[in-house]
């Protein structure tokens, strides 16, 4: 079966290869175990400008490449599904419990991923055509970015104390 390079510039394309990599990365964590750390005692603010750091500027690599081409936004897409599935199957075997700390974080996540799937099949076009609706999503995805970021940075962490 030969893939065409237009089916990954979809939206159901870019969700496919999201779960395509979050499958391998949970076959990835059957196989390798990390250490557990304690994240209680982290310094939360040092935490939250890492968080942010790290996931504006990929946030905004992927808002100028999905202007110039749609392949390195896939891979990051790609490299996002392998993260979260080994995460969530190394969480499941450490405490399962933990997952419930997913939550807080996860139910604003779903739509970041979506929020980036519609820019890669949609990014080219719309700043062509629209550049201050794409700036618009921009500015949204990253407001979205700050909320989850303050959520894994401070609230995960006290939610970890009672469980």
């Amino acid at each position: 079966m030969k893939l065409k390079l237009k089916s990954f510039s979809t939206v159901r394309g870019v969700i496919t290869i999201f779960f395509l990599f979050f499958v391998i990365g949970i076959l990835v964590a059957i196989l390798i175990n990390p250490e557990s750390g304690d994240i209680t005692n982290l310094d939360k603010y040092k935490s939250l400008r890492k968080i942010l750091n790290n996931n504006v500027i990929l946030i905004l690599i992927i808002y100028v490449i999905s202007i110039l081409s749609p392949i390195p936004p896939i891979i990051i897409i790609a490299q996002n599904g392998l993260v979260l599935g080994a995460s969530i199957t190394w969480i499941i075997k450490f405490n399962p419990i933990l997952l419930i700390l997913l939550l807080p974080h996860g139910i604003f996540e779903v739509p970041s991923i979506l929020a980036t799937a519609f820019i890669i099949n949609r990014g080219r076009n719309l700043f062509r055509d629209d550049p201050r609706v794409f700036v618009k999503i921009l500015f949204i995805h990253l407001l979205v970015t700050i909320l989850l970021a303050i959520i894994e940075a401070y609230i995960t962490p006290e939610l970890i104390r009672y469980i």
